[in-house]
């Protein structure tokens, strides 16, 4: 029996012993290799106000405000302000959208706590018939069925 655990401890020695040696001989290599020729990237196209990763479950388009309303109940739930807007083009979507926005429908935003604590200057920002940026966050109703959009931020076109 003491055999047998000699045995394996030295197996396991050795099986250390080796990966280390192969270790050393490779850092050994990549010192004396010599310095590679540098590739040229390409450059990432740059679009403004759209950043390269874009968050799961968010939706990031364009669109023309049709009307801002005041106490509005999407899905059961109230909002202090809510956007009414016709798509114009999607510019893209993180992972997990359930239900995608197509353009040309008219869809209604909810608008977040903070950004409606001024309804009058909301009012005026978003005004009719104005294209804007929108960066929107889709979740769901509470029983599940419809999709609620809310709008996280905008910014003019």
């Amino acid at each position: 029996m003491d055999k047998v655990i000699y045995l394996i401890v030295i197996t396991f020695l050795f099986s250390c012993k080796t990966n280390t040696v192969a270790q050393e001989k490779e850092s050994i290599d990549v010192k004396n290799a010599e310095p590679k020729i540098e590739t040229l990237k390409a450059e990432k196209p740059v679009h403004p106000g759209i950043q390269d990763q874009m968050s799961p479950g968010t939706i990031h388009l364009e669109g023309v405000v049709l009307s801002v309303s005041e106490n509005k109940s999407i899905c059961g739930k109230s909002y202090r302000a809510a956007v009414n807007i016709k798509v114009g083009h999607i510019k893209g979507s993180g992972s997990g959208i359930v239900n995608m926005i197509a353009s040309g429908q008219e869809v209604t935003f909810g608008v977040r706590k903070y950004m409606a604590a001024d309804l009058t200057s909301l009012k005026q920002e978003l005004t009719a018939g104005k294209r804007f940026f929108f960066i929107v966050e889709e979740g769901r109703c509470r029983d599940g069925s419809e999709a609620v959009y809310l709008i996280s931020s905008f910014k003019g076109k």
